[in-house]
């Protein structure tokens, strides 16, 4: 019977942390997406200063959800979103054509990356 708890036991804890963690993985999702969309809005109103402290802001933020998310999450799609981002501030600094391209990449690919994450019957098997 203690068998049967201590199982019953970890698999609440899992559980638990599942639901935490995506709780958490949603939340840092939204408030990048956000930043992507507030450099998107400066950009297109020709404000390049604003948009770079946003830019800059993204990055700190990633860095940090970055460092807790290589845990929960597949390295590859981190690194998806790592590629794309990483080109952001340089296209802002140089006033470049395709930087509105990055930008709407950058917001699919977290969307995207959100969506997947969510536990539904479809991203469980």
């Amino acid at each position: 019977m203690k068998r049967v708890r201590i199982s019953f036991c970890i698999l609440l804890a899992m559980i638990g942390l599942s639901i935490f963690f995506n709780i958490r993985t949603s939340a840092n999702c939204k408030k990048l997406i956000n930043l992507v969309e507030l450099t998107e809005t400066e950009v297109n109103s020709g404000n390049n200063k604003k948009a770079l402290e946003y830019a800059v802001e993204f990055n700190e933020k990633w860095e940090k959800f970055h460092n807790e998310a290589i845990f929960m999450i597949r390295g590859d799609k981190l690194s998806e979103i790592e590629n794309c981002y990483i080109r952001i501030i340089p296209l802002i600094e140089m006033e470049n054509d395709e930087l509105s391209a990055e930008l709407a990449e950058l917001k699919n690919i977290l969307i995207h990356f959100n969506k997947s994450e969510i536990p539904t019957i479809y991203n469980i098997f």
